[in-house]
């Protein structure tokens, strides 16, 4: 927890985004900084909530959301989880007065049409991550919530929650859902009309 802390502490968000804008860091480096960023971004025991949200501030006003959303397609295994989860935090922040705009910004910068593909295809990152991903971007916001189903999320999102699927992705495929849904009459008919009723109760159910 200490050395959480100490990075939080560390005034870094910066210097490392500065360093994956310069696209010259090997990849593992490329997790390790982008690990970095999802630390800056996260909850974290003993880290006032002024520090965390003032890092997530730096991170989005230093440029960090582009990098972070090229890993989505381009970084490793980890460097990928990291970058996800860092954007689904960004998106999400502490900020009310912005985290709004963060998110906006995040879907505009291409991190949906990433994340629709990791729901297509496994192979390029978690189905879960990005589910998680998309329920942050998605929330308590119209514009972001709208964008998300015209990309085409919700009949991936119904197939995530089938109770064929690892727990881990139900979840996070019926909170996408959720986020989706929420006072959003349009997406509310496109998840019943995708059959997204049904594999809800049964999750409801188990």
């Amino acid at each position: 927890v200490q050395s959480k802390v100490s990075i939080a502490e560390a005034d870094c968000a910066m210097p490392v985004i500065n360093c994956l804008i310069a696209g010259k860091l090997h990849e593992v480096a490329n997790e390790h900084a982008a690990a970095v960023l999802c630390g800056l971004t996260s909850v974290v025991t003993g880290v006032p909530a002024e520090l965390c949200t003032k890092n997530m501030r730096d991170i989005v006003s230093s440029g960090g959301i582009p990098p972070l959303i090229a890993l989505l397609r381009k970084g490793n295994a980890g460097a990928k989880r990291h970058a996800a989860l860092a954007l689904a935090q960004l998106s999400t922040g502490r900020d009310e007065a912005s985290h709004a705009a963060t998110a906006l910004e995040i879907t505009e910068e291409g991190a949906v049409s990433a994340f629709i593909e990791w729901l297509v295809d496994p192979s390029l990152g978690p189905p879960e991550m990005a589910a998680r991903a998309l329920a942050h971007i998605a929330q308590d916001n119209s514009a972001t919530q709208a964008t998300i189903a015209e990309e085409g999320a919700i009949p991936l999102l119904v197939a995530l929650v089938d109770t064929s699927n690892s727990a881990d992705r139900q979840n996070y495929g019926a909170a996408a859902l959720a986020a989706l849904a929420e006072n959003h009459p349009v997406n509310q008919i496109m998840i019943a009309e995708e059959g997204g009723i049904r594999p809800i109760v049964e999750l409801i159910k188990s």
